[in-house]
């Protein structure tokens, strides 16, 4: 498993905040948990946070942004395994 770059940590607090400001999707309470994740695909990134709200208890997934792979960044990870670094 490969750790997140710094790029990635800049897109992944640049799109946390924004996405957090709203508060959860289902009732709109603003103190959440959640925990970002990066998933390695076969052609992109996706920047994702997992989200549980302790007000109306629902939990989803709130897909950010994705990126497609660069040639270098396909060469880098191991597309065959589908694990997700967080």
């Amino acid at each position: 498993m490969i750790a997140p770059d710094e790029e990635d940590i800049i897109i992944l607090e640049n799109h946390t905040h924004k996405t957090l400001e709203a508060g959860c999707k289902e009732c709109g309470y603003m103190h959440i948990v959640f925990q970002a994740c990066i998933s390695i695909e076969m052609e992109s990134k996706i920047f994702f946070l997992s989200v549980e709200c302790p007000m109306c208890e629902s939990t989803y997934k709130d897909i950010m942004i994705a990126i497609p792979l660069n040639g270098y960044e396909k060469k880098r990870y191991d597309l065959n395994d589908k694990s997700i670094y967080k």
